[in-house]
């Protein structure tokens, strides 16, 4: 008599499901590495942020606060100081909301973009306007997204505020599970394509856009605003 062994106890089965083991322990580990690498990146991001921005303003303030002990115009530089400690502390606060898990969506993110938005806009008789439809809201976005559309809105905010001349800006985010389209647009003097000035940041916009595999689209004709236009495919 020849008693055959069943299939779970043949050489072939055995191989494969060593074969198997060992492909789910990569796969886990790559993971994990990837993983390990998009937290390095927001860790980075957040340094220079903390250096460039953070560190600049403060440095600022320390500036102010020596002028006005040195100089008779106290009032202006402790004016200018305040509002330096004000920018770095907003600046600040941006940050510890990047890293907080529970405010990953589109939500939090608009709500973020109002809250700094709307009392700048106010000071200059801006009216500002945030659109974003239920479906939208409720989609989640990256650390590093998030971070990112919040600086590129800022910037675009404050390039309408500064430079526009304008009477409304308004904010409008659309997201699905695999997309996502921001556009900031002013009805402000706008400019002729290739002659904006360098100071307007419209190249920091394009290279953040870049940091998050995103396209960027500034449009703008003179006397018809400007519409800066941020969209990615998540699966691309």
């Amino acid at each position: 008599l020849f008693f055959l062994p069943k299939w779970y106890q043949t050489v072939w089965f055995r191989l494969a499901l060593f074969v198997a083991i060992a492909a789910i322990v990569y796969v886990a580990y790559r993971y994990r590495e990837r993983q390990r690498d998009i937290q390095h990146q927001i860790r980075e991001g957040i340094a220079r942020d903390l250096h460039d921005d953070i560190g600049s303003t403060l440095n600022s303030a320390k500036v102010f606060t020596h002028l006005a002990q040195r100089e008779n115009e106290k009032e202006k530089y402790l004016q200018q100081a305040g509002e330096s400690i004000m920018q770095a502390s907003a600046g600040l606060r941006d940050m510890i909301w990047v890293l907080d898990d529970s405010l990953d969506t589109v939500e939090e993110l608009l709500e973020r973009i109002k809250k700094f938005a709307i009392p700048v806009a106010s000071a200059r008789h801006i009216k500002f306007v945030c659109l974003a439809d239920e479906h939208s809201r409720s989609q989640l976005l990256t650390k590093n997204e998030k971070r990112t559309l919040l600086l590129i809105a800022k910037e675009a905010i404050n390039n309408s505020i500064k430079h526009a001349g304008c009477r409304k800006i308004s904010v409008c985010m659309e997201a699905e599970i695999d997309s996502f389209r921001l556009q900031i647009s002013d009805d402000g003097r706008g400019f002729m394509p290739g002659s904006h000035p360098e100071g307007h940041g419209l190249k920091n916009i394009i290279n953040r856009a870049r940091q998050i595999h995103s396209a960027a689209e500034i449009c703008s004709q003179p006397n018809k605003g400007t519409h800066i236009t941020i969209w990615k495919k998540k699966n691309h």
